[in-house]
């Protein structure tokens, strides 16, 4: 079980992961047609890209570099 401090901005994260994990789980192979995977495929491409802004920002910072990373603002 995860446990983190309440007050921690990844716990909205971490609770919306676990959301599509228990979804996904329920998933059949039937439900699963073209214009849903199409939707999915949408949507996955967009979570890559905040994941990967996400990386981005914390190399930078490790850097000592200032990011404020408006650019990574995806809608």
């Amino acid at each position: 079980m995860l446990l983190i401090d309440p007050s921690d901005k990844r716990r909205i994260f971490y609770e919306g992961v676990k959301r599509l994990f228990y979804v996904m789980s329920e998933v059949e192979p039937d439900d699963v047609d073209d214009p849903i995977l199409n939707q999915f495929m949408v949507v996955a491409d967009k979570m890559s890209n905040v994941l990967y802004a996400i990386g981005i920002k914390r190399r930078l910072v490790r850097r000592g570099r200032n990011c404020s990373c408006e650019w990574a603002h995806y809608n």
